[in-house]
């Protein structure tokens, strides 16, 4: 028997607030709103999709806030909130109930910040924000569905020790993290020994609020017409009316030096390869984040070229840059491929050759131009896409960066030069400090050899 027949998402609606400042950054055709609660919401009208709403959320803190006794839980709440339903239906129950309509609200925990996503069509933008407030002051509890959800958890990772990537995968974040906690998967018996009642009390505590949250919207609206929607479902949620949230600063410990990993696991003659180069210190800028991925761009071109093309020893080559925002200080350049378990050797020192060359003689002009026109055609497709628009502008309000600049991704593509990517080549991609690890075969141990750091 259906129980939810005829029932509303929320019995009552709440009592909205009010806004109390409006500005509006005409640069990037986007408005800021701040609301009686706190709450700050970006808004960005688009016509590119009609049928489409996308937003997001943040708030720092995420899962720094749990020491590494609490780690395994935290890591869970996301799964287990949005597995379990909100405002006292259960997640089968929703689906029933939200039949017909396209909208999603997902609470979620990354290291260093929490928040949600979402997405609605226009006329289904009411019902999405009903999921936010009841995600915010009501997620269900359903011990059932916890149950449930441990043996998903158990059926995914039972046979983790058996994968030979995912043994090699761990490995690796154990040996470039200095095992630091955050960076580790729990094991089954710390899922095991995870509480509902405290997962649920971890989400409850960190949503409790609302003043800490930033939200952002992309899509088919006009900020008029959607504004008393707002001031009901996000101008009312419960806040202290401050911001007062913040983020623990701790990060991994990466290694010193140079050190090679090899992980014998599995029996396909094949291999895969990973060399990560860290880089510490200083702040997350722009113009020298943006500098660093063509680096990468250049680099992935290089390694595709001479390692596939040149040598046909490879089985595809990449190249990228990570940063763990708002976490300043702890940035990886990683080179990845695979190829036949002879040529590992060969294959790793060709590639820390072109990284030398790179280093020592910077890129061409024919490099940086081609990059150059692949970012714009990139740019011009994703400034038409409304999840650009919620992942640009949560960044900059992240991060600090003047929003304006938004509208001048263009101009950062024109300043790259072959002297100032070389520049950067020598910051993320030091020959000093780097590991190269590798999975084999385990055909191909040798006499002494084992898994682990050399």
């Amino acid at each position: 028997m259906d129980t939810t027949a005829g029932k509303p998402l929320m019995a009552e609606q709440p009592k909205p607030g009010t806004i109390i400042s409006r500005r509006v950054i005409e640069e990037i055709g986007t408005t800021v709103l701040t609301l009686s609660n706190g709450v700050e919401v970006w808004l960005k009208p688009t016509d590119f999709k009609a049928d489409e709403i996308q937003f997001s959320a943040y708030s720092l803190g995420g899962l720094s806030l749990a020491d590494s006794a609490d780690f395994t839980m935290a890591f869970m709440t996301s799964a287990i909130v949005n597995d379990g339903g909100v405002g006292g239906f259960k997640s089968a129950e929703l689906q029933k109930m939200l039949s017909g309509k396209l909208v999603r609200a997902n609470p979620s925990f990354s290291l260093y910040t929490h928040g949600l996503s979402g997405s609605a069509r226009p006329a289904d933008l009411e019902t999405a924000l009903q999921l936010v407030y009841l995600g915010f002051t009501q997620p269900t509890e359903d011990p059932d569905g916890f149950a449930a959800l441990k043996q998903k958890f158990h059926a995914v990772f039972a046979d983790r020790a058996n994968s030979p990537e995912l043994v090699f995968q761990d490995t690796l974040n154990a040996v470039n993290t200095g095992r630091f906690y955050m960076s580790q998967i729990p094991t089954l018996a710390q899922f095991d020994d995870v509480k509902l009642g405290a997962a649920l009390d971890f989400h409850r505590r960190h949503f409790a609020n609302a003043a800490d949250f930033s939200f952002f919207f992309a899509g088919n609206f006009a900020v008029d017409s959607i504004a008393p929607l707002l001031e009901r479902y996000l101008g009312s949620l419960p806040s202290t009316g401050k911001r007062t949230a913040t983020y623990r600063p701790i990060g991994p410990r990466y290694p010193k030096g140079v050190s090679t990993v090899r992980v014998h696991k599995g029996l396909e003659p094949k291999s895969s390869t990973r060399i990560t180069f860290f880089t510490t210190g200083g702040v997350l800028e722009e113009l020298d984040l943006h500098r660093a991925r063509a680096c990468a761009n250049i680099l992935n071109d290089h390694l595709r070229e001479r390692l596939r093309e040149m040598l046909s020893g490879t089985y595809g080559a990449s190249a990228s840059v990570s940063y763990t925002p708002p976490l300043s200080g702890y940035t990886t350049a990683i080179i990845a491929f695979g190829c036949a378990p002879e040529n590992v050797d060969k294959m790793v020192a060709a590639a820390l050759d072109e990284v030398k060359k790179l280093r020592e003689q910077g890129p061409s002009a024919a490099d940086v131009q081609k990059d150059q026109e692949v970012e714009r055609r990139e740019l011009e497709v994703a400034m038409k896409q409304n999840a650009f628009w919620t992942g640009s502008l949560q960044t900059v309000a992240m991060l600090g960066w003047d929003p304006k600049r938004i509208a001048k991704r263009r101009e950062r593509i024109d300043l790259l030069t072959p002297a100032n990517l070389k520049e950067t080549f020598r910051k993320y991609f030091p020959l000093d400090r780097y590991t190269v690890a590798t999975l084999l075969p385990e055909a191909s141990a040798g006499a002494g050899d084992k898994t682990g750091m050399k």
